[in-house]
C-alpha cells in the first residue's frame, strides 16, 4: 500500500471505531434507561416489586455478605414461605432478611 492509500485506510478506520462506539452507547442507553428488549410482563412485575420496597439480595447490602448456613428448602416450604408480594423464588434461595 501506498502511503495515501494508508492514510485513507486509517482515516476509515478510525470513523467505524467512532460509529460502532456511538453505536454501542445509543444500545446501552436504550437498554438501560427505556428499557428495550424487555418484555412488559417481566418490566411490569418489577415495577410492582419495587413500588412495594421489595429487594433482591445484593441491593442496598454488602454484596459479598452470603449465608453458608441456609439449606435449601423443599418446594412446599418455599411455597408457604412465600412473601405477601406474591411471587416465589427458585427452590434453596434463602430467605429475605428484610
Amino acid at each position: 500500500m501506498g502511503s495515501g492509500e494508508r492514510t485513507l485506510a486509517l482515516v476509515v478506520s478510525i470513523g467505524g471505531l467512532g460509529v460502532l462506539l456511538a453505536t454501542a452507547a445509543q444500545g446501552g442507553k436504550l437498554v438501560f434507561e427505556h428499557a428495550a428488549g424487555i418484555p412488559t410482563a417481566v418490566l411490569q412485575n418489577e415495577m410492582h416489586e419495587r413500588q412495594e420496597g421489595h429487594h433482591h439480595h445484593g441491593e442496598g447490602e454488602d454484596a459479598d455478605h452470603h449465608d453458608e448456613s441456609a439449606t435449601p428448602a423443599s418446594d412446599a416450604d418455599s411455597a408457604a414461605a412465600a412473601p405477601a408480594g406474591g411471587h416465589t423464588h427458585p427452590p434453596g434461595t434463602p430467605p429475605h432478611k428484610d
